[in-house]
């Protein structure tokens, strides 16, 4: 599942970006760090730095740092491994869920930076049924499934789809589908609106079943995929909010009338992301 890091938390180093007073930003570059974990998964980390507002340049991996994985009480759980270019793995050390990590950085010429977050439970999700029909007069092509909402905790989830083709010549194109939803409950979409990411919080069906239908354009059918593959993330208010924020950030990216966009850093003495989400999916075969 380590591939939905990069949907859902794109190391596209942008997203990092912050408005900060000139003075500083010029005097004391600060640490950037991207990184979203996951149940059953290695670490993978990447530290840049940030740039001054004066500063057209592209934002730099940060080598040589110190990223240290920590359990909930403090213990080093591991060292990362300097992998070049500001990325960082772990060795041994996968996501457990229901766990908190903590992580910290250092690297000598900057303020060490650190953050926290858990590993939320693994989301219960039901396939149902697929049908090829007509909504609001276009042909659509519509899937069905459920959450399983676990009763007494405020669960936020993401969800994705991605188109599968095989070429003929051993390799596999892949297509992050656009669809709307059937209820209203999501976010960021409406039985009008398509888009490549649904944002749902459980405050309406918390405790209970929750069935949703995505609509994709009824190409889908006719088209030479081999199979779509729905991913449901459960995922951390960090996770969600920097997820959010960041949909929000590129759709308003380039439109001088829209209101900037502010993406959601949970980074102490520093800037980015560090969130835990955990990922199932199923698959839909033609």
């Amino acid at each position: 599942m380590k591939r939905l890091v990069y949907l859902i938390f794109p190391l596209a180093l942008v997203s990092c970006e912050k408005e900060i007073p000139l003075n500083a930003e010029v005097t004391d570059p600060k640490l950037v760090l991207n990184c979203g974990f996951e149940e059953g998964e290695p670490w993978e980390v990447h530290v840049s730095q940030s740039l001054s507002v004066i500063d057209n340049g592209n934002l730099s991996g940060v080598d040589g740092a110190t990223v240290n994985i920590l359990d909930n009480n403090g213990t080093l759980l591991e060292t990362l491994n300097d992998d070049g270019n500001g990325y960082y793995s772990s060795t041994s050390l996968v996501g457990a869920s229901g766990t908190g990590y903590k992580l910290t950085v250092s690297k000598s010429g900057f303020t060490s930076i650190e953050s926290s977050d858990i590993v939320p439970s693994i989301p219960v999700i039901n396939y149902k049924d697929t049908v090829s029909g007509t909504y609001l007069g276009e042909d659509v092509f519509e899937i069905t499934f459920d959450i399983n909402d676990p009763a007494g905790s405020n669960d936020h989830y993401l969800i994705q789809a991605i188109g599968y083709e095989d070429d003929g010549f051993g390799n596999t194109n892949e297509y992050q589908l656009w669809f709307n939803v059937n209820a209203p409950e999501f976010e960021n979409t409406s039985p009008e609106e398509y888009n490549q990411i649904a944002f749902l919080k459980d405050g309406q069906f918390n405790g209970s079943n929750y069935e949703i239908t995505i609509r994709a354009d009824g190409w889908v059918a006719e088209s030479n995929l081999d199979s779509i593959s729905v991913y449901v993330s459960s995922c951390t208010e960090a996770a969600y909010n920097y997820a959010w924020s960041y949909d929000r950030y590129q759709s308003t990216s380039g439109d001088p009338f829209s209101q900037p966009v502010q993406v959601y850093s949970n980074v102490t003495n520093g800037f980015g992301i560090f969130a835990g989400y955990s990922t199932r999916s199923f698959a839909v075969e033609f």
